[in-house]
């Protein structure tokens, strides 16, 4: 059996951590994999992890200062003894692609899970290249995501894409009654999102002052940016209408206690919270951005980007037009199909036993 060992800099709150959870629990039924983080256990998003550890998955800890290139020793001392070494997110694929200089017949794959990122200044360029050069196979979650990166390092050959998949198994995930109750009388909806660049809470918060009070916004997550949006939310003065419930585990949870939920950004790597909207029956409004639009191409739930006049509309029409609210929800079922985490977990073992 291969030992396959996923490099990551932190298993905390996102899509990623998500993804990940979901993958190695299929993998580990044909492989012996584990995962290794860079940093310590502290931003750990405790309810993933302890479903890896009860599923008897190991977690390896470096706990280093993640700019620090003595990483790179820590790194070798776990990835000497598997044959397959996946990485995921900076500073991860700069440390493994330097441990592959001392380490032989092992197989490396890294996953590009962003569109954005600030290391893409020409300076860099070259660097870029010979990093993403040491890996045999680079991923992106997205068409987009690959095309994009095949432009930066010109390695057209090394890259390709596999689609992030979700679990589709959430008929067990409960609605949260209590929340449902406080605001029974609300039409909710929900953004989940890490509360910064490239996200872009600000159009959501500007739209919510052009609806009425019926409608209550719950915003989920943490970032850089979370002063500002609830300074703005002051300045509005629309307080009442916006819930602010910071870092939680229970994201599906609350997508299905909530109507509808928005995704408002600039740019995406996948769409992955989309897709987990959509797995537990709750329709999603995007930006039309051509990443969004290939997962959800109805222009019923796509919004200009920084158009809170155009999102209220959007959000209005949803609520007061049942028949489409409805079929909205049958057309995302047959969206997320497309998306399970199955169909990446079989694309993945191909790249993992190619020869």
């Amino acid at each position: 059996m291969k030992r396959v060992i996923h490099v990551v800099d932190r298993l905390s709150l996102g899509g990623v951590t998500s993804f990940l959870k979901d993958l190695v629990l299929l993998q580990s039924q044909n492989y012996e994999v584990s995962i290794l983080t860079i940093e310590s256990s502290l931003n750990d998003n405790r309810e993933v992890v302890q479903i890896i550890k009860d599923n008897n998955i190991p977690i390896f800890r470096c706990n280093l200062n993640k700019f620090n290139p003595f990483s790179i020793y820590s790194i070798y001392k776990y990835i000497k003894n598997y044959d397959i070494i996946h990485a995921h997110l900076f500073p991860s694929l700069y440390w493994v692609s330097l441990a592959s200089l001392i380490s032989f017949k092992k197989k490396f794959v890294f996953t590009e899970h962003s569109l954005f990122n600030n290391r893409r200044k020409p300076i860099l360029k070259y660097i870029e290249k010979f990093i993403y050069n040491r890996y045999h196979f680079i991923i992106g979650v997205s068409e987009t995501v690959s095309e994009d990166l095949k432009k930066w390092v010109n390695l057209p050959n090394k890259i390709s894409f596999i689609n992030n998949g979700v679990n589709l198994h959430t008929s067990d995930i409960k609605i949260n009654y209590e929340l449902k109750e406080k605001f029974k009388e609300k039409k909710l909806v929900i953004m989940a999102a890490r509360i910064g660049y490239p996200k872009d809470h600000k159009t959501l918060i500007k739209a919510f002052r052009l609806l009425d009070n019926s409608y209550q916004l719950l915003i989920v997550g943490d970032g850089p940016d979370l002063q500002d949006i609830k300074e703005l939310t002051n300045q509005l003065d629309i307080n009442t209408k916006i819930s602010f419930l910071g870092r939680r585990n229970d994201i599906l949870s609350l997508m299905k206690t909530c109507d509808l939920s928005v995704l408002s950004t600039f740019s995406e790597g996948f769409g992955l919270g989309i897709i987990e909207s959509l797995s537990v029956g709750t329709p999603c409004i995007g930006s039309d951005i051509s990443i969004i639009r290939r997962i959800i191409n109805n222009d019923k739930l796509l919004f200009q980007v920084e158009n809170e006049k155009d999102l209220a509309c959007k959000i209005e029409t949803i609520f007061k037009d049942k028949n489409l609210y409805h079929k909205l929800v049958i057309e995302g079922d047959l969206t997320v199909k497309k998306y399970s985490i199955i169909n990446t977990f079989e694309k993945y073992s191909q790249i993992y036993e190619y020869k």
